[in-house]
C-alpha cells in the first residue's frame, strides 16, 4: 500500500543467504520484480514461493536528498506439517542409568501417510551435542547396545548422552525427529587385567594351575562381580562379538566377588576374556592372549596326567567349580584324540570320559540359576557325545547301555521343559537361552 513517505523514495530487494542472489520462485521467477511499484511500505509474498530450511534478506531501501537508508528483516522457512514421530521402547525409565551393554529395543510409529516401504530411517548417538556414531537399520525397529556405537565418556559424572532417531519421507524436505536423552551406567573403570604366569616362555596344559587377577577397579556400584573366560581361538572370540546370540566362550568360574582365579587351562586356548560387572550390571571386558602347549608326550604319559588332574579336580571343595574344571579337561582330551586316535583305544582314559559325562548328565540340571555354567555343560556333552560315545558304549553292559540312553533321554526332556518355562526379562537372556536350544538339538541329532 501507498504510505505519505515525506519525500522518501523507497524500494524492495530480496537476497538469499545462500546464494547471495536475487530471490527466486519455485518458477525461477523474482519474489520482488524490479518493475513492481515502489515507494510502498509493504510488499505480499505468494504461499509456497520461498525454499524451505533457506535465509532470506528482505531490504527495504530509503533515499531523500543524496541520503540512503537501509532496512534488512531477515527470514527462515519452516515446514510446519511434518508428521510426528512416536516410540515404542524397552526403557521403562529414562531417569535411570542405562548399562552401555544393555540391549535397547525401539519401534518408531511415524505419523506420515506415507507408505512403509518408503521411508528411510537412521539413528545417532550424540555426547556433548556432537555425533559419535550412526546408527544404521532398515526397518521401523532396532535393537541395540550402546557399547557398540559410544563407550567414551569423560567421567561418571559427565555421562548423559542422547540417541536420535529420523525417519525421512520424501514428500517432506526434513526428516522426522525423536530424541531419547540417556544417562550411562558406566562400567568399571581403571581395571588392571595381570597374568602372573606371564614370566614362564611356554605354557602347558593341565600341568600347573594358572593365575589371573583383575585389580584396581573403580565403580560407585558395589561390591563387584568377576567372571573369567577362554575362547579356543582368535575366529571365536570375534565370531561372538559379531553373533552374540551364539557362544563360543568357555567359563574358567563362576560369577562370584573373587577377583583371582587359579585354574587350569586346555591345549589350544587362545585367549581369556576377564570380565567385571558392577552391581547394577556394567560390565568391563579385558582380555589376554595366551599359547597353552599341548603336554601331550605319548599315551601313557597322557593317560596318567589325565588321571592325575581327574583326581585333583574331585577334590575341589565347589561343586559348581569341579563341573567347569571337569568341562576344562574334557576339552584337553578330546583335542588330544583328534591328532592320536590311539588314545580312544585306552580304557583307562575312556573310563574317565564316561565318569565325567555322568557326573554331567546328573548335574546339569542343577545350574538352571547359572546360564554360563549350563552351556559350557552342554556344549561339553555335546563334545562327548560327538567324540568319544561309541568307546564309552563299547565298555557297557547291555542293560547299562539302555540304563545310559534312557538317563540322556530323561536330561534331554528336562533341559527341553526347563526352556518352555523360560521368562525371559530381556533380549540378552534370550539369547542366552537360545544357544542353549541350539546346544540341545545338536545333541538329539
Amino acid at each position: 500500500q501507498k504510505n505519505n513517505n515525506y519525500g522518501i523514495k523507497t524500494k524492495w530487494k530480496c537476497i538469499t543467504a545462500k546464494s547471495q542472489s536475487d530471490c527466486r520462485d519455485y518458477k525461477n521467477d523474482l519474489i520482488v520484480d524490479p518493475n513492481m511499484e515502489q515507494n510502498i511500505l509493504q510488499i505480499k509474498v505468494q504461499e509456497k514461493s520461498l525454499e524451505a530450511y533457506n535465509l532470506y534478506y528482505f531490504i527495504l531501501e530509503g533515499e531523500k536528498d543524496g541520503i540512503v537508508v537501509q532496512d534488512i528483516s531477515s527470514f527462515i522457512i519452516l515446514e510446519q506439517n511434518i508428521p510426528p514421530l512416536n516410540s515404542i521402547t524397552s526403557i521403562n525409565d529414562f531417569s535411570q542409568r542405562i548399562n552401555l551393554n544393555q540391549q535397547i529395543f525401539v519401534q518408531l510409529n511415524y505419523e506420515g501417510k506415507n507408505n512403509l516401504d518408503n521411508l528411510f530411517f537412521s539413528g545417532a548417538v550424540l555426547y556433548q551435542n556432537d555425533v559419535k556414531n550412526t546408527i544404521k537399520f532398515f526397518h521401523n525397529q532396532v535393537r541395540f547396545q550402546t557399547w557398540n556405537y559410544f563407550n567414551d565418556f569423560i567421567n561418571e559424572e559427565e555421562n548423559s548422552y542422547q540417541i536420535r532417531f529420523a525417519v525421512f519421507d520424501p514428500q517432506y524436505i526434513m526428516p522426522s525427529l525423536i530424541i531419547f536423552s540417556l544417562k550411562a551406567n558406566l562400567p568399571p573403570l581403571n581395571c588392571l587385567f595381570k597374568n602372573f604366569n606371564n614370566q614362564q616362555q611356554e605354557i602347558f596344559s593341565l600341568k600347573q594351575n594358572y593365575v589371573f587377577q583383575i585389580n584396581n577397579c573403580q565403580d560407585q556400584d558395589q561390591p563387584l562381580y568377576y567372571n573369567f573366560f577362554y575362547y579356543k581361538s582368535q575366529e571365536d572370540f570375534q565370531y561372538e562379538i559379531l553373533n552374540p546370540q551364539f557362544t563360543k566362550r568357555y567359563a574358567l568360574n563362576v560369577k562370584s566377588t573373587i577377583s583371582r582365579i587359579s585354574t587350569i587351562l586346555p591345549f589350544g586356548a587362545k585367549v581369556i576374556i576377564g570380565c567385571v560387572f558392577d552391581n547394577l550390571g556394567a560390565v568391563r571386558n579385558m582380555t589376554q592372549n595366551v599359547e597353552i602347549k599341548n603336554s601331550y608326550e605319548n599315551v601313557q604319559q597322557y593317560v596318567q596326567l589325565v588321571q592325575e588332574t581327574y583326581k585333583i579336580i574331585i577334590q575341589i571343595p565347589f561343586k559348581q567349580q569341579i563341573v567347569i574344571q571337569l568341562c576344562i579337561l574334557v576339552q584337553d582330551i578330546v583335542s588330544n584324540i583328534l591328532i592320536n586316535e590311539e588314545l580312544k583305544q585306552d580304557q583307562n582314559l575312556i573310563k574317565i570320559v564316561k565318569n565325567i559325562y555322568e557326573d554331567l548328565l546328573f548335574q546339569q540340571q542343577k545350574f538352571n540359576d547359572n546360564q554360563d555354567v549350563q552351556v559350557q555343560i552342554q556344549m561339553t556333552i555335546n563334545l562327548i557325545s560327538q567324540n568319544l560315545l561309541d568307546q564309552i558304549m563299547n565298555i557297557l553292559k547291555y542293560k547299562d547301555i539302555l540304563d545310559y540312553l534312557s538317563k540322556i533321554e530323561q536330561t534331554l526332556i528336562e533341559q527341553e521343559n526347563i526352556i518352555k518355562k523360560i521368562q525371559a526379562k530381556d533380549v540378552q537372556q534370550y539369547q542366552q537361552y537360545f544357544s542353549s536350544i541350539q546346544l540341545v538339538l545338536q545333541q538329539v541329532s
